[in-house]
């Protein structure tokens, strides 16, 4: 299940903008700064645009970066998610998200039947 911050991230950075950032700083705190220049590391990272999206929402504020490992695991379960919705069974949504049918069932387990 993904986090309201998770969430805000990929909507202010979008998915590969919060993906850069996974992958750059997964894990940490950093701090964002209220003005964010072309060469500040962060718009290095995400784009200039993006950086200054970030910093309009949540300059002067610490934040704890997801892991790379927890946004690949968010988005694969959305997948799994939609593909249940769209009424898969769960053997093949396994093979198609190159899960275990366990784990998919686990992802599943508290959608409507």
């Amino acid at each position: 299940m993904t986090s309201p911050l998770r969430d805000e991230l990929e909507g202010i950075l979008g998915s590969r903008g919060l993906a850069a950032l996974s992958a750059a700083r997964g894990g940490l705190r950093i701090y964002v700064p209220s003005m964010v220049r072309d060469a500040h590391w962060l718009a290095e990272t995400v784009g200039l645009e993006a950086a200054q999206r970030l910093a309009f929402r949540f300059g002067g504020c610490r934040l704890h970066v997801p892991t790379s490992r927890s946004v690949g695991r968010d988005a694969r379960d959305a997948r799994i998610r939609e593909l249940r919705r769209q009424g898969l069974p769960v053997a093949r949504i396994a093979a198609e998200t190159g899960v275990s049918e366990r784990t998919a069932w686990l992802v599943v387990r508290d959608l409507p039947a």
